[in-house]
């Protein structure tokens, strides 16, 4: 089922330049999907049912994208690509919780499909905000880029979970980070209030 914490908002996190999310679902089963525009994953299913009432009917387990969650996954390699993670000293992105980033990972679990990133560079969309971890998606190429996979976004966020995990310098809290791709996306959690 959707979560209704889950937000698609925009916003450029280097730049400030807000930015729509798109996202590209088939309304009705065995048609092709639509492009729809939104704000929060809530207001995406609302449109949705707007269009077809019987959309949770015929969609049982969630939102299904254009290729079945038929995407690559692990097709970049992030420790070559860099990340970057809060310190004492620098807190960039703040420290985070165990249950937002599960939260964010459940809430990305239930999409499938291709994943249209807007033009970039430095242009960031919200995927999710509960339990004080917000985490986004930016797009560092100047052209809009189609991740291939929700997985590959889950992946990224797990790898941030595990490389800036709790330290005696963070006071045993999770600290938020920064993963880059090869592919010039990145993800991004960080610790803030929803």
């Amino acid at each position: 089922m959707l979560s209704t914490t889950t937000i698609f908002a925009c916003l450029a996190v280097a730049a400030s330049v807000a930015s729509g999310s798109m996202w590209r679902l088939p309304a009705f089963p065995d048609e092709d999907p639509i492009m729809l525009n939104g704000t929060t994953e809530a207001e995406v299913h609302r449109e949705l049912l707007t269009i077809n009432p019987n959309y949770d009917t015929d969609f049982p387990n969630g939102v299904r994208g254009d290729n079945g969650g038929a995407g690559r996954r692990r097709d970049w390699n992030f420790a070559a690509s860099g990340l970057i993670c809060s310190t004492s000293k620098d807190p960039k992105f703040g420290f985070i919780t165990k249950d937002g980033i599960e939260n964010a990972i459940q809430a990305l679990e239930g999409v499938q499909g291709i994943i249209p990133l807007n033009k970039g560079p430095k242009v960031c969309s919200e995927l999710a905000c509960d339990a004080d971890t917000r985490a986004f998606i930016c797009n560092d190429n100047n052209s809009e880029f189609h991740v291939g996979s929700y997985e590959n976004i889950i992946d990224a966020v797990r790898w941030i979970r595990e490389k800036c995990a709790p330290n005696k310098d963070s006071k045993d809290r999770p600290r938020g980070g920064q993963v880059f791709t090869s592919q010039k996306w990145n993800v991004i959690l960080e610790g803030t209030s929803c």
